[in-house]
């Protein structure tokens, strides 16, 4: 028991207790709940084909139709991670990998122009 009435007991047993190979599997442990966790808040990557109907003055973002009975249009923004595979400019049929970001953009992982 604590005979000094600091908690010191207490303190050591806790240290007592993930010392060793059980302590280290028990951090392990957490260490991947922490990954999965990561890993669970990452968006999920989508992917799209179309044709770049305009791109924003800055180069920051573009918009492309895509084909099919909808015609939808979709606005992306790129930034530094952004890999750009070829030239791209309005007309250029592209392939687009993007991620759903926090305010409603779509940010564009990668953009390859097709042909």
């Amino acid at each position: 028991m604590d005979r000094a009435g600091d908690g010191s007991s207490l303190l050591s047993s806790f240290m007592f207790n993930f010392s060793g190979p059980a302590g280290a599997a028990g951090l392990a442990c957490l260490g991947w709940r922490r990954s999965l966790r990561r890993q669970q808040a990452e968006p999920a990557t989508k992917s799209v084909a179309g044709k770049v109907t305009s791109i924003g003055k800055d180069g920051h973002s573009f918009a492309i139709v895509s084909p099919g009975d909808t015609n939808q249009t979709l606005e992306f923004v790129i930034d530094q991670n952004t890999k750009v595979q070829g030239e791209v400019h309005v007309g250029t049929t592209v392939t687009v990998a993007y991620q759903a970001v926090e305010g409603g953009e779509n940010l564009a992982v990668a953009v390859t122009a097709q042909g």
